[in-house]
This record gives C-alpha cells, sequence and structure tokens, in this order.
C-alpha cells in the first residue's frame, strides 16, 4: 500500500484517473476493463460504478443503472478528496448517468466541488 499524507491521502499515488462506467463482470468493457487499462498506463483508478450488468462475452442481458445521485455522491466524495488529473466517462447512455447529463456532471455542477488543475 502507498504512504498517506494527512492533508490529502492520495498524495503519494501515481496519477489519478476518474473513470465513470458500467461494471462488465466479463471483464471485457466498462469499470473492468477501464481499471486493467488505467493501471497498465501507470495510473491509479478512481472508479465511479455507474450500471451494474449481467452479460458474457456474448452479450448484455440486464442492465441495472445506479441511482444518479449515487453516482454524483460517489464523485463528489472523491473530487473533494483525491483531486484526480482526469476523467474517462463512459459512452454508453443507457449504463452511464454521467453521458446523459447527470450523475456525474451534477456533483461538479452543484458548486460544492471546485474543479481541480
Amino acid at each position: 500500500m502507498l504512504p498517506m499524507s494527512a492533508e490529502n491521502d492520495y498524495a503519494d499515488f501515481p496519477p489519478l484517473v476518474m473513470t465513470f462506467a458500467a461494471s462488465d463482470p466479463s471483464g471485457g468493457s466498462g469499470m473492468q476493463a477501464d481499471v486493467l487499462t488505467l493501471a497498465s498506463m501507470g495510473c491509479h483508478p478512481l472508479t465511479i460504478v455507474t450500471a451494474l450488468t449481467v452479460q458474457d462475452t456474448a452479450g448484455v442481458e440486464e442492465i441495472h443503472p445506479v441511482d444518479d445521485e449515487c453516482v454524483a455522491d460517489q464523485a463528489r466524495a472523491l473530487l473533494l478528496r483525491a483531486g484526480p488529473a482526469c476523467a474517462t466517462i463512459c459512452a454508453d447512455d443507457a449504463t452511464c448517468p454521467a453521458s446523459r447529463g447527470s450523475g456525474a456532471s451534477r456533483a461538479n455542477r452543484s458548486g460544492d466541488v471546485a474543479a481541480r488543475s
């Protein structure tokens, strides 16, 4: 485990990347693929789950979106403490509240979170 500091729990981590995506239990896409990709690039992923899916490599059977408020709360908690360098947002409107203009974007528009550079 990496050391933590009193000011910022993530101060000594590699670059932080917040990623918004659905959970894909097959690991071929979504959150699981984002985590692998970001780690392979030397980044530390901060994950915001936008939906749970029932799927395999042949296709998606069910999508269970996470409530927009919960997505926003997840993002807000990490934005306030971690200060990610950047974020990725899934492109699938069916599984990602952030891509349809709620959840993640609301966390930053709320006025509670200042943009970080």
